[in-house]
């Protein structure tokens, strides 16, 4: 049985003689903040969670209390189907504390992240954006639903570990809207996640500036997202400035997204050196192009 964040962390505090004044000061945070940490009324953001394990000396497996392996998504522990009904929910009641501590209570890490990225996150915001498509929710529920999804990025990120950094570098640019940009940022994520240097630099930045940090940056991967089709033409047009630039020669683009959902050839209209349409296609991509192992 899991017990909770609020349950462990006040165990854990009272072991040490510690009251919940003395943990906020060292926290810099107040008294009453710790309190609502152990009534379960609100979670710390990841950055703090790491603190507050480094004040009372356990790991983060200890607050949370976790007591299953990285492998549980992949096995019958979990049914991802009520697990995205029941995190969909707190997105759409505006609870965002019980959303977090649900990712959390997943126990992310290198081995499981893409499952959490693609099956779980990205599919819970199509079905609220199809939802609200079909006046269910309105649009605030949607874009409060992506700001959240945002915080638990962030929230992953401090936690997945210290991966050793190669040679290569990446730079992900999406040709969107400002709420549809969020599948890209998680491919930022997992190409640090792989070893690979990445630069999200979010939507439709101009050309100039692209190829100005490609360059700067020396990457040697660019990977592009559009969402609708007619994004196409302004990432053909930014391809093929690239690839008439001598300074870039040896720059791999992949692309991706939702406006090759049925096209999924049009990539090579596009000039691009590769498509991908999950995280698995991209990671045996990196490896057919000698950029992470496994070859």
């Amino acid at each position: 049985m899991m017990t909770s964040f609020g349950d462990n962390l006040k165990r854990i505090r009272t072991q040490l003689n510690m009251n919940q004044k003395d943990l906020g000061d060292k926290l810099g945070i107040g008294q009453t903040t710790i309190a609502n940490y152990e009534k379960g009324v609100r979670f710390p953001t990841g950055e703090l969670l790491k603190r507050i394990g480094e004040v009372l000396n356990v790991s983060i497996d200890q607050l949370m209390g976790h007591q299953v392996v990285n492998t549980a998504l992949e096995s019958e522990a979990l049914d991802l189907s009520i697990f995205n009904e029941e995190l969909k929910k707190c997105l759409i009641e505006g609870n965002e504390q019980e959303a977090l501590y649900r990712i959390w209570q997943l126990n992310p890490s290198k081995e499981n992240i893409s499952i959490i990225y693609e099956d779980i996150l990205l599919k819970v915001l199509v079905e609220i954006g199809q939802m609200w498509e079909r006046g269910q929710v309105n649009v605030a529920v949607e874009h409060f639903a992506t700001q959240v999804v945002h915080k638990i990025l962030s929230m992953m990120s401090t936690i997945t570990g210290e991966v050793p950094k190669g040679k290569h570098r990446s730079l992900c640019m999406s040709f969107n809207s400002e709420p549809h940009t969020i599948g890209m940022r998680m491919i930022s994520e997992y190409f640090s996640l792989l070893g690979i240097t990445s630069y999200y630099i979010g939507t439709s930045v101009p050309t100039d500036s692209v190829i100005k940090m490609l360059k700067n940056k020396k990457v040697d991967i660019l990977a592009l997202s559009a969402t609708m089709s007619y994004h196409l033409d302004g990432m053909k047009n930014l391809i093929e400035v690239i690839k008439r630039d001598p300074g870039l020669k040896s720059l791999k683009i992949i692309v991706g997204g939702q406006a090759f959902l049925y096209e999924q050839d049009r990539w090579k209209d596009l000039g691009a050196d590769g498509y991908a349409k999950d995280f698995l296609s991209l990671k045996a991509w990196l490896e057919e192009e000698r950029f992470i192992g496994g070859y």
